[in-house]
């Protein structure tokens, strides 16, 4: 069938339910051989058509799933440690997929989309309540420090945040070393520093990177009135 309408055969995938993003590439996949579907739904019978409206349901799923398949490959393509990236990359999905579901063109799938949000809901809740590393790391990094947490925390999150912080610091600071030792040890900080190769942008960084230029330009209005 693909040939009698030259495009190109491709093997149809499929949907397997312990592997992420499988459905919204089994789609992907089924819309780059749709003519060659519909000319072998031509030969078949009643039970095997597929109608223009199914194949707008299709598309409709096809664009909810693209979020968190991007998610997904981002996180899987990256050698580098992401937990600093865990909190902001739930927090952009369930924002996605809640504008998604008061829009009217998603309608129809409006109760997977509910359910999703619970679900990622539940999970992000769980990131929050066993570990404090997703915080840190990302207050650790020195490009962002705490502002993200700043802007979309509300303060009684943000300040239960930095209690925790504080808390993980006391536990594990140890007094500084000698300053031979000190040296020693920065020397070999920075020979593996130039050593690694840059880390790659992540899922959604322009997310990030917006909460942090909105804070500085509220600082620069406060302080340049």
């Amino acid at each position: 069938m693909c040939v009698q309408v030259n495009i190109e055969p491709l093997e149809l995938l499929l949907w397997v339910h312990t592997c992420w993003a499988s459905l919204y590439q089994y789609l992907e996949c089924l819309f780059l051989q749709r003519e060659a579907i519909d000319q072998f739904i031509l030969l078949a019978d009643d039970n095997f058509k597929l109608t223009k409206k199914d194949w707008e349901h299709f598309n409709i799923m096809k664009k909810a799933l693209h979020e968190p398949a991007i998610m997904q490959q981002s996180f899987s393509e990256v050698k580098s440690p992401t937990v600093w990236r865990v909190i902001p990359s739930f927090e952009f999905l369930i924002e996605c997929w809640e504008s998604m579901v008061g829009h009217p063109d998603f309608h129809e799938v409006k109760g997977a989309l509910d359910a999703g949000i619970k679900n990622l809901k539940k999970w992000y809740h769980h990131v929050d309540d066993t570990s404090t590393a997703y915080f840190i790391c990302l207050v650790l990094n020195s490009k962002i420090k705490d502002v993200y947490f700043q802007v979309q925390w509300n303060n009684e999150q943000y300040q239960e945040g930095m209690k925790q912080l504080e808390g993980v610091f006391d536990k594990y600071y140890k007094p500084p070393e000698s300053a031979d030792s000190a040296m020693s040890g920065l020397a070999e900080a920075k020979n593996i520093a130039s050593s690694s190769k840059t880390v790659p942008r992540m899922y959604r960084s322009s997310f990030i990177l917006h909460a942090v230029q909105s804070y500085q330009q509220v600082e620069k209005v406060s302080s340049n009135p």
